[in-house]
């Protein structure tokens, strides 16, 4: 599986993600352990993604999962504003896409401020901002 860390401005978008991905109807949500919830395909029956919804540090993800470079890009397009970072794991970069496309979606619906704001860090390494995933699904 591969991972996608959420780096985000407001720790409200985690639960807002939380509350996404349970309503998700291409996904049903199987269980959950002390500080992961597990979703299935249900077309499959099959694990497709783990959410692990426990922020993790921001100084030891930065410390060892990101370059001075990267750390620095993400400090500019964040500015000042504190960070949080949570993860899901998955298998299919295709129901993964679509998935962050519904939840941009519904994040807009609920937090109209120009302070949310959500970057992706994708398993080759790159960073994107959520808005530009539906770039992805072209």
């Amino acid at each position: 599986m591969e991972v996608l860390s959420f780096i985000v401005s407001d720790k409200i978008i985690l639960e807002h993600f939380r509350s996404f991905i349970k309503s998700y109807n291409q996904l049903s949500f199987d269980c959950s352990d002390n500080d992961t919830e597990y979703y299935t395909n249900p077309r499959t029956g099959k694990n497709e993604i783990y959410f692990h919804f426990i922020s993790n540090s921001v100084e030891e993800e930065f410390k060892y999962n990101y370059t001075k470079e990267e750390q620095e890009g993400i400090k500019k397009y964040f500015g000042d504003i504190s960070l949080f970072i949570f993860e899901i794991q998955f298998k299919n970069e295709a129901i993964v896409n679509a998935l962050l496309n519904g939840f941009n979606t519904f994040l807009r619906s609920k937090e109209n401020n120009a302070n949310t704001k959500v970057l992706l860090s994708y398993p080759n390494n790159s960073l994107i901002p959520l808005e530009k995933v539906s770039a992805l699904l072209c």
